[in-house]
């Protein structure tokens, strides 16, 4: 039994085979098998099939094509056969270029890389300026997926949570709302009617591209979030505080802390330790640098402080965090 698109409403054919419309090309084939050698033989030539037409007839469209198990033939196994298709269309792999989904091939897998700091860094770099970064970070979460070969559904919700940490940055702009809720709209619609991993992943580029347009038009004086989240990443290193920042902004102490706190969600300490442990964290794993010395160079007064704060955000040490990055390389072999 496989679900597939194609260009039949009802047929029954000399084997007694019969293809269901279901709807929006989408079919129902009933394929009548005697055992499971004879199924095996049928997924094979089901596969050079497809293969084929989609070489010619099908050239210019997108074809899913699902097997079920197999069941005796009787009324009641039609229900379960059905579910098979539908459980094979939302697990199928995001990267597989077999064109049959076969419900017997299927893998279960739980190790969706779904890096919530790197989302969020990633989100820090667009309001910066910085798209180009930005896009790198959302290319690496999805090829780190793909090379652990998720399934389809475990990926639309990665998808949508790199978009809303991005969106949030339009609420602090002029944006009209109108225009928010149109490209959220847009952006969840394309990647539920994706088919590959490759129409989400553009998608949520494409989104990326069009909120730093938005951003970037609806910034007019210093003190906006552009201005504020860039000069924090590019001096995040030297001794910011609150003064500091104000003075900067052309501004009193008190009113930037307030707009910090309404505009970012989160206080400026909080915000600025973020960033800074953020960079600290690559230093851990990709550098074999000292803890004093990545403390000094990541903003901290001595290491001292560093480890504690590291240790209040992660729970764990720097030193802890640096060994367990390199077991996970030694065992992935790359890092995550």
């Amino acid at each position: 039994m496989a679900m597939m698109q194609g260009t039949s409403l009802i047929v029954m054919d000399q084997n007694r085979n019969v293809v269901f419309h279901q709807s929006n090309l989408r079919f129902v084939v009933l394929i009548g098998i005697g055992q499971q050698a004879e199924r095996e033989l049928a997924v094979k030539q089901l596969r050079a099939y497809v293969l084929q037409e989609k070489t010619e007839s099908w050239k210019d469209c997108f074809v899913l094509t699902a097997v079920s198990r197999l069941y005796p033939s009787l009324t009641e196994n039609c229900h379960k056969a059905y579910q098979d298709l539908s459980h094979c269309l939302v697990y199928r792999n995001i990267h597989s270029e077999d064109p049959i989904i076969d419900y017997d091939s299927i893998r279960f897998t739980w190790k969706v890389y779904y890096p919530l700091d790197e989302i969020e860094k990633s989100s820090n770099f667009l309001v910066s300026g910085n798209v180009a970064e930005c896009i790198r970070i959302i290319n690496e979460i999805f090829a780190l997926n793909i090379e652990r070969r998720i399934h389809h559904y475990q990926l639309v919700p990665v998808a949508k949570t790199m978009f809303y940490y991005l969106l949030k940055h339009l609420e602090m702009s002029n944006s009209e709302t109108k225009a928010i809720l149109a490209l959220e709209l847009e952006f969840n619609t394309q990647v539920e009617a994706a088919y590959h991993y490759e129409g989400i992943q553009s998608t949520l580029i494409q989104a990326v591209k069009v909120i730093a347009d938005k951003i970037k038009n609806g910034q007019r004086s210093k003190l906006n979030p552009t201005f504020v989240a860039q000069y924090i990443e590019e001096h995040y290193m030297s001794n910011l505080h609150l003064d500091h920042m104000a003075e900067k902004m052309e501004t009193s102490p008190k009113y930037f802390s307030n707009y910090f706190k309404k505009t970012f969600g989160v206080n400026f300490v909080d915000y600025l330790n973020k960033v800074r442990l953020s960079h600290a964290k690559e230093l851990l794993k990709n550098t074999d640098m000292p803890v004093s010395e990545i403390s000094e160079k990541t903003g901290y007064l001595n290491s001292t402080t560093f480890t504690s704060t590291f240790k209040k955000y992660f729970g764990f040490s720097p030193s802890e965090f640096r060994k367990s990055a390199s077991t996970d390389q030694l065992l992935f072999g790359r890092k995550k």
